[in-house]
């Protein structure tokens, strides 16, 4: 069924980026969902994941202005998050998370 693959499909996407981020390439990861993004741009686990990797890698930046771009653009990220899926609660994380920086 539509469904079912598409339910393969998130999980085969969430192992990537799993192994990306185990493997410390947090900005290919990132990149990847943007990718999905760019052709599902409600797409859920890509929006708030996405955040989380923008508060990770701003984290990593040198300069404050390099911090705050990422920091911004994980913000972004998660209240779409949050607007795609009101009840959820991942979203919401993605948000404090990229707020508390």
């Amino acid at each position: 069924s539509l469904l079912l693959h598409a339910q393969n499909a998130d999980q085969q996407l969430a192992a990537e980026i799993s192994r990306l981020e185990t493997s410390g390439q947090e900005a290919a990861a990132l990149n990847k969902l943007g990718q999905v993004l760019r052709s599902q741009p409600q797409h859920y686990f890509a929006l708030w994941k996405s955040s989380e990797l923008c508060s990770r890698i701003g984290n990593m930046q040198k300069t404050k202005s390099a911090k705050l771009a990422f920091f911004t653009n994980g913000k972004q990220y998660a209240e779409k998050a949050i607007q795609v899926r009101p009840s959820d609660a991942e979203g919401y994380y993605a948000l404090s998370v990229a707020m508390g920086r």
